[in-house]
């Protein structure tokens, strides 16, 4: 077992991704499951206020919204084709949910579900994994 070089490994997002012979780092999107578990899903990781935790939970909202800003983009716009799954965090505590997703998306979301007035990334889920 040799640890790569982070440049050296094309999946290293900062954490182990198990993708590649011989790189045990941690993923960055990692759902508290290597990502060779996931056979090559990649997870984002988020963390929710309690009110829109609860509401995702209780199957009320079923879109995520996060900001077209340089953080976001280079998080989920650039790798929106790799990611296909989400884990919720309550806060920043250890209770967790994960979702599959349907699609990420550019546009207004639903103001009752936390959603500013300006175009933001939607992300939509599916079914809870």
């Amino acid at each position: 077992m040799t640890d790569q070089n982070p440049t050296e490994c094309k999946h290293y997002r900062g954490g182990v991704c198990g993708r590649r012979k011989g790189c045990y780092r941690p993923c960055l999107f990692k759902c508290g499951v290597p990502c060779s578990d996931y056979k090559s899903k990649v997870c984002l990781m988020l963390i929710l206020k309690g009110k829109w935790y609860d509401m995702i939970e209780s199957g009320e909202k079923r879109e995520e919204y996060r900001d077209l800003s340089r953080h976001w983009v280079s998080r989920i716009w650039c790798h929106k084709d790799e990611i296909k799954a989400v884990t919720f965090h309550r806060g920043y505590t250890n209770t967790t949910m994960t979702f599959e997703i349907k699609e990420i998306t550019v546009g207004k979301g639903n103001p009752a579900w936390g959603a500013p007035e300006e175009e933001v990334f939607i992300i939509k889920l599916g079914q809870r994994i």
